[in-house]
């Protein structure tokens, strides 16, 4: 299925689109403005450390068999020609309303894999929940931060990031 969105007096086709639901959709600019300020505050420090990834294949489950493309991922650094990562340090899912996918089954494929550390951004409320420990398919932890608090990295807890400079 393909959809449209417009653009003046032309409709565009949107190659947006999640493997996980089958859905394919389009982002409001108040997703792509929180991923674009991610990028910007994650790629300096993690510099020769880590691989920042925007909308990149990753392959998940304990087996490696469900391909999901997170909106962000912090990956571990070298190149991946040969194979999607199977985890990460960090994924970042960015929900706009709404995020019951990103809330459950997201969240467990990515506890599954082994991703240390799995942030849903609530764009419209304002929210960043942090799911941390993975374990037994599931996350042991769960941080929720609002605009005006603080939130390091589980994997580069020296990376400290203010919520309100990229919510």
């Amino acid at each position: 299925m393909v959809r449209f969105c417009r653009h003046g007096n032309r409709a565009l086709p949107s190659r947006t689109f999640t493997y996980l639901s089958g859905l394919m959709t389009t982002h409001s600019t108040r997703h792509a403005s929180v991923l674009d300020e991610l990028v910007m505050l994650l790629v300096p420090p993690l510099r020769d450390r880590a691989r920042v990834r925007v909308r990149g294949p990753f392959a998940g489950g304990e087996e490696g068999t469900t391909i999901v493309e997170p909106d962000l991922a912090v990956i571990f650094p070298g190149k991946h020609s040969s194979a999607h990562p199977a985890s990460a340090f960090l994924v970042v899912e960015v929900v706009d309303g709404g995020g019951q996918d990103e809330r459950t089954t997201k969240r467990d494929l990515y506890a599954q894999s082994g991703v240390i550390e799995y942030w849903v951004v609530d764009a419209q409320h304002g929210i960043v929940e942090s799911h941390r420990g993975p374990g037994d398919g599931k996350y042991k932890n769960l941080w929720r931060f609002e605009r005006g608090d603080i939130v390091s990295l589980a994997a580069f807890p020296e990376i400290i990031l203010r919520v309100s400079d990229f919510l």
